[in-house]
Formats: C-alpha cells, sequence, structure tokens
C-alpha cells in the first residue's frame, strides 16, 4: 500500500516560532572550514594549521640540512682562519693600547677597530691628549689624523687592510688603501714638542 500524499514542499513548511531571549547560533567563518578547532576558537582563527603526520623525508630533509650548514660552516672558518701570503703579522691585538709599533708597521686602535700604517719614522706615536698621530719626519714634526689624514697639510699616511686572526693583528702591505686628501689645520705638536 503506497502513500498518494502528496510531499510537502520546503516552501509550504512553516519557521519554527522564534523564542524571546534565545541565543542565536553563531555564523560559520567565512575564511574557511572550522577544522579540528572548537566553534568560538574558529571563528576568531585568521589562519588554520590542520595537522598530519610527517613522513620520513622530513627526517632526511633535516639531516640533509644540518650537513649542508656543518659544510658551509667549515669553509668559512677555513676562509677567514687562513690568511694569503701577502699578509704579515703585525703584532698581538692585546698589545695594541691604544697603539703599538712593531717591525716597520705601527698599529693603533680608533674608532672600535685596529688600525695598521707604515712607521714612517720611529718616533711616531699616538698623542692621546689631541687624539692625534705625531712623527718627526725630515727634521719636523708631522701631525696626522688617526685616519691617516694629514693635519698639517703635508702627506697622508699609508694605511693598510688589517685583520685579527686568534688575537694577532695581520697587515695587508701590498697595496695600501687609497690616501685621503690633507688639510691645513694649523695644529701645533703636543707630545714632540721637545728637539730632537
Amino acid at each position: 500500500m503506497t502513500d498518494d500524499r502528496p510531499s510537502p514542499d520546503a516552501s509550504d513548511v512553516p519557521d519554527a516560532p522564534e523564542t524571546p531571549g534565545a541565543p542565536e547560533a553563531p555564523e560559520a567563518p567565512e575564511f574557511g572550514p572550522g577544522g579540528y578547532l572548537p566553534p568560538r576558537a574558529a571563528g576568531r582563527a585568521r589562519k588554520i594549521v590542520l595537522r598530519a603526520e610527517l613522513g620520513i623525508q622530513w627526517v632526511i630533509a633535516s639531516v640533509v640540512a644540518g650537513i649542508v650548514l656543518l659544510v658551509v660552516g667549515a669553509l668559512w672558518w677555513r676562509s677567514t682562519s687562513a690568511l694569503p701570503d701577502r699578509y704579515v703579522r703585525v703584532v698581538e691585538a692585546a698589545l695594541v693600547e691604544p697603539s703599538a709599533a712593531h717591525q716597520g708597521h705601527f698599529a693603533v686602535r680608533a674608532g672600535g677597530r685596529i688600525r695598521v700604517f707604515e712607521q714612517v719614522d720611529p718616533s711616531l706615536m699616538l698623542c692621546l691628549a689631541p687624539g692625534w698621530l705625531e712623527a718627526r719626519v725630515g727634521g719636523e714634526v708631522r701631525i696626522w689624523s688617526v685616519t691617516g689624514r694629514a693635519l698639517d697639510g703635508g702627506a697622508p699616511l699609508a694605511e693598510y687592510h688589517a685583520r685579527i686572526v686568534d688575537g694577532v693583528v695581520y697587515a695587508d702591505t701590498s697595496a695600501p688603501f687609497p690616501a685621503p686628501a690633507g688639510t691645513d689645520r694649523g695644529v701645533e705638536p703636543a707630545c714632540l714638542t721637545d728637539p730632537a
């Protein structure tokens, strides 16, 4: 026996009566599915990361990345610890406080780093009060800034590229830096004032 009654259309079903004061159901988020998050957390989430088990490929990738980092680190350490032949040993960095002279080179600690200059004369020294370099050259006292710039209008000091390896200062004496232009500031010697 079959039911000959017509099935009700969706438009014929009356709406459920609204209960005054009943809370409204939360709206579904517009940016994606709620995933495994509870509805309240899913409503506030900006993006959802679904959990999945990591396969063996992730373990292999981690090991390969570690090996690559070790190789790169070893190559970098070797390149920084081995200097080319053109670098000559100047002095231990601990002795440059604030300056030191050794084997024709003059090292001075200035501007947070160690600078190495050609020792134009054994009298070359750092004069602390004004903070410049002085030396007797050709019977007169010459004055330079700690960057090698001549402050008396003369020739600048030749500065070499310096590197510190294992606490020792090395200098590349094959090619000095381009010399800064000198200025004549009318300065007078402050340390080498007595006659030679």
